[in-house]
């Protein structure tokens, strides 16, 4: 008996869809997650961030300047000077003689040009031969209306007078020792001497001079030495600066000459600039012994 599957359909004319095919599956679609910038919404978020940060910033720094100027120093602006932030560049100071070669320093191009007193220093000093001995102060520098003269005597010792009729600020050796003398001459016409005994000789050292109205102090590698007061303020005298000359370059050079228009504090002048140099940059010949200056 065979079996007839049309007869059990509708009707002959029925066709299978798909007969013999596999049945159509659906496959999900994969999209790619595009990466993208901030939107413009999270820039602006951003900015204002910074613009607050910035404004705290401006709000801290005017309460500090506030503070530095009414109630304690906060930013220290010279070297060594009072105050806690160093601020650079601000150094008001001006340098010359920084090699070994030195000239007259014209008063008018000075940075003390209309100051005799109330006014600081600093200057290296290298003693290359304390044994060229003299009669008369062997002067290292000096400030005077007119260059040094000839001692009004070779018999006797002469003091700074007599070699210097005017001058307001004189640094020399003694005549026989290697003790300095700081000198200033008054208004009374009377010197004002501060001497420092046996300064180092053949080793470069940094001599501090702080010129008031009333006082005088002399710093030695930025230790304060001595003190002096006056008796009448410094004698108006406005001239020009000089370095050792004719035998006394021979006895000592100098270095580094640095001025400022005004009077420093002891941590000022422990922190004046540049750094002491060194005896081989003095370039000094070796020292002869025994001899005097006047042979």
């Amino acid at each position: 008996m065979s079996n007839n599957l049309t007869r059990y359909l509708p009707n002959g004319n029925f066709k299978p869809v798909n007969l013999g095919l596999p049945a159509s599956t659906t496959v999900p679609m994969i999209t790619n997650t595009a990466i993208t910038t901030p939107t413009s919404e999270t820039a602006g978020a951003l900015k204002k961030w910074i613009a607050y940060l910035l404004a705290i910033v401006v709000c801290i720094f005017i309460i500090l300047i506030f503070v530095h100027y009414t109630i304690t120093p906060i930013f220290q602006l010279h070297p060594g000077g009072s105050g806690y932030i160093p601020v650079p560049g601000f150094d008001d100071g001006t340098l010359y003689w920084q090699t070994t070669t030195t000239s007259v320093i014209q008063n008018s191009k000075s940075a003390i040009s209309s100051l005799y007193q109330n006014y600081s220093f600093t200057i290296d000093v290298f003693i290359t031969d304390p044994m060229q001995f003299s009669q008369v102060p062997r002067i290292l520098f000096y400030r005077s209306l007119n260059p040094l003269s000839s001692p009004t005597s070779t018999n006797s010792a002469q003091t700074l007078t007599s070699i210097l009729p005017q001058y307001n600020v004189a640094v020399a050796l003694t005549p026989d020792t290697n003790d300095l003398i700081v000198s200033v001459l008054n208004s009374d016409n009377n010197m004002e001497n501060i001497l420092l005994s046996n300064v180092p000789v053949q080793t470069p050292f940094r001599l501090g001079v702080v010129l008031m109205e009333r006082a005088l102090e002399v710093y030695v590698n930025g230790n304060l030495m001595k003190t002096r007061a006056f008796t009448s303020p410094p004698m108006a005298v406005l001239g020009n600066m000089y370095p050792p000359s004719g035998e006394n370059e021979t006895v000592a050079k100098v270095r580094n000459l640095h001025i400022w228009p005004r009077i420093l504090s002891p941590s000022e002048i422990r922190a004046a600039t540049p750094a002491l140099p060194t005896a081989a940059s003095f370039e000094a010949p070796p020292p002869r012994t025994g001899k005097s200056c006047n042979q």
